[in-house]
């Protein structure tokens, strides 16, 4: 057994570290976490001595080098003085080396649980993220991480603190603070859903990754400046952009303004496109080259001031160059970059040197404008014909796709401006707006929507189909919720539609009635009545819908839905996020083209708000929300009344079932099948069908 080392206390100029001491390296963040909290709380273990051989009230450390480094390195930061009395146990029994190496080997640190939650319980109790790094010694952004993770769903970290789950699981699923998306995503009964990969990948499929083509050509700080939210992983370096329609919005503004260089110069049209790949590229035959006889084309020198900073580009890629000749990539990374981004912007400056056309040519075609996938730079195809469109000999013939104004003469006019197209992210949000209408009216035709499930479902057991998209998602998940699911900023429009709140309403009538196990359902349903198990039926179908835009296309024309009863373009659904041309043409429609062109010419908001004024409670639908009633006769003119379909809604919108005693006596005889097969159903008794349930 060996003797106890002996306690004292020692000057801290008279400390230096033993060449016996285990530990050769030591780790400069380590050493300044320890600086502060020993700063902040003192020297909370002493440290391990031996006397220095030949040099009397020397001392040198055996263990503890990293608490000698941090109070040397206050000492050098005047945080403390070199005389400070440092509490020491000197070892005196030849027992040096091993007691450097037992508490080296020895120590551990907190678990992350244990520390997100010691981290937690200091924020909750007021404390600053500052303050908790200087108490427990550690570097603020350690803090940060760990207060993410303290803010996971109690139920999901239970899973983790019982093992069941790992941390870079945790991790992923903390780059939401959305507690049920990440308790859909973790429960997700999709395979490898819980691969920390998958798990990132479902939480962030709306947003825009900040490393993708379409972020790096906005730029992040154009966005954030714009008023762009983003989300950062903690524990990476990836971030994404929330709001993809600012995105898209962004990217646009940008190639509009090549485009209307373009049309100013007298090009017949000019389209823009955030990207076109090679199928689509050629949809656009070429209409006219530069080398055709008789062509010739001026290429314009670039102004002064891009020429010099094209120079400026050269010199600092060819510095680049040279300083990383003999660095490895990891050193040489943030260099490389710069170089990425010079060269980015170098081809985006020599992309738009200018050309000057003939005046036939450009009378006759157009330009694409759109961003360059390999260099995120604008790119310009001059010349081009729309589809449909041929060139011989100098002359264009063939109808274009879209539709040409013409002259009095028969002759093309030149369109200074391009038809505005409707963005992919609106497009979707109308999808969305859209499915909503649909479960809506689905719920309320109970016979349909047991026809379409039932459909379904007989045709997977014994007429199984391949390749086609199903109706019905039949694996249970809520559509409903998953459509908005953390999105409650972005698609706040989508949450607040009466369709979805007149079913959220439906769905929380339902939840409290359900008993609390599953296991007791069963039981339950076999207590209803056959009209109660129809109506349950058909809600249960209207949540799991989960269709194609082709697909709810077909299924409104079937239910004859009228979307002018949920939606209405008011500024939160549809005037702030389009284009201001498209808001002007919605006008122009309804009340003639002169209104258009006064939205047109004001700017923003205030075409926004004369926008709103003119189409409220005109019943007026962009297309993709257009029914097969929907017509609009002539501008001027509200549309006509779909059949059977509600009057036109207001902005704010509060849904009520459609009454059936309402529709004349003859049509109301006239039921389809399914309303039909609907009605024997309901005529059964509850008894029976409980027997043939059991059965």
């Amino acid at each position: 057994m060996s003797t106890a080392p002996a306690e004292q206390t020692v000057a801290l100029a008279n400390l230096r570290l033993s060449p016996k001491n285990t530990r050769r390296q030591r780790d400069p963040e380590a050493v300044a976490a320890m600086a502060a909290s020993i700063f902040h709380h003192g020297l909370l273990q002493n440290l391990i001595v031996e006397p220095a051989a030949n040099e009397p009230g020397v001392f040198e450390v055996l263990a503890g080098g990293t608490r000698l480094a941090a109070m040397q390195r206050l000492v050098a930061d005047n945080e403390m003085a070199a005389d400070h009395p440092v509490r020491v146990l000197v070892e005196t029994n030849g027992q040096a080396i091993e007691a450097s190496a037992a508490e080296n080997l020895v120590r551990t640190r907190l678990s992350p649980a244990e520390e997100f939650d010691a981290f937690k319980a200091m924020a909750d109790n007021g404390k600053s993220r500052d303050e908790i790094a200087q108490h427990f010694g550690v570097a603020r952004i350690v803090v940060d991480r760990s207060l993410k993770l303290a803010n996971v769903a109690p139920d999901l970290l239970d899973i983790y603190r019982a093992g069941g789950m790992e941390l870079d699981q945790l991790r992923a699923l903390a780059l939401t603070d959305d507690h049920q998306l990440q308790r859909d995503v973790w429960n997700s009964k999709e395979p490898r859903a819980q691969w920390a990969a998958n798990i990132r990948e479902r939480i962030t499929r709306h947003d825009v990754a900040g490393d993708s083509g379409l972020a790096r050509f906005v730029g992040l700080e154009a966005y954030q400046a714009a008023g762009g939210a983003v989300t950062r992983d903690l524990f990476g370096e990836k971030v994404w952009l929330t709001d993809r329609a600012l995105v898209e919005s962004l990217a646009m503004d940008r190639l509009e303004e090549t485009a209307k260089r373009l049309r100013d110069d007298g090009w017949s049209w000019v389209e823009t496109h955030l990207s076109l790949d090679y199928a689509q590229l050629n949809a656009y035959p070429y209409g006219f080259r530069k080398w055709d006889n008789g062509i010739k084309v001026e290429e314009l020198p670039l102004p002064p001031e891009q020429q010099a900073r094209l120079q400026a580009i050269e010199t600092r890629i060819e510095q680049i160059e040279k300083l990383t000749e003999d660095m490895d990539w990891d050193a040489a990374r943030e260099l490389n970059e710069e170089s990425e981004r010079l060269d980015n912007e170098a081809g985006s400056i020599q992309a738009l040197a200018w050309k000057k056309w003939p005046k036939r040519v450009m009378e006759q075609s157009g330009c694409l404008v759109y961003i360059d996938r390999e260099d995120l730079s604008v790119s310009i195809e001059w010349a081009r014909l729309k589809p449909g469109q041929r060139q011989s000999n100098g002359h264009v013939t063939g109808t274009p796709a879209a539709t040409t104004a013409t002259s009095s003469h028969g002759e093309a006019k030149s369109a200074p401006k391009p038809a505005p197209t409707l963005s992919g992210a609106m497009l979707d949000r109308l999808h969305l707006h859209h499915r909503a209408g649909l479960r809506h009216a689905l719920v309320n035709n109970h016979g349909l929507a047991m026809e379409l499930l039932l459909t379904q479902l007989l045709s997977d057991l014994f007429t199984p189909a391949t390749g086609a998209r199903k109706l019905f998602a039949v694996t249970a998940t809520d559509h409903h919720a998953a459509d908005v699911a953390g999105k409650s900023v972005e698609l706040a429009d989508v949450k607040a539609s009466g369709a979805r709140k007149e079913l959220d309403g439906q769905v929380t009538a339902l939840k409290a009635k359900l008993p609390k196990k599953a296991a007791d359902i069963q039981a339950w349903l076999a207590t209803r009545s056959t009209d109660e198990l129809v109506e349950l039926f058909a809600l249960v179908a209207a949540v799991l819908l989960d269709p194609s835009k082709d697909q709810a296309k077909a299924l409104a024309a079937q239910v004859k839905l009228d979307m002018r009863a949920w939606w209405a373009p008011d500024a939160d659904r549809y005037l702030n996020l389009v284009p201001k041309a498209l808001a002007a043409q919605a006008v122009a429609e309804v009340h003639g083209k002169a209104a258009g062109e006064k939205v047109e010419a004001l700017k923003k908001d205030a075409a926004i708000a004369e926008a709103g004024k003119l189409l409220a409670n005109t019943g007026w639908l962009p297309k993709p929300l257009r029914g097969d009633g929907y017509t609009l006769t002539k501008p001027g003119t509200q549309p006509k009344p779909a059949a059977k379909g509600r009057p036109p809604a207001k902005a704010k919108v509060t849904a009520a079932k459609p009454k059936e005693a309402s529709a004349p006596k003859k049509a109301a005889a006239k039921k389809s099948p399914a309303k039909k097969a609907a009605k024997r159903v309901a005529k059964k008794a509850p008894a029976k069908r409980t027997k043939q349930l059991e059965g």
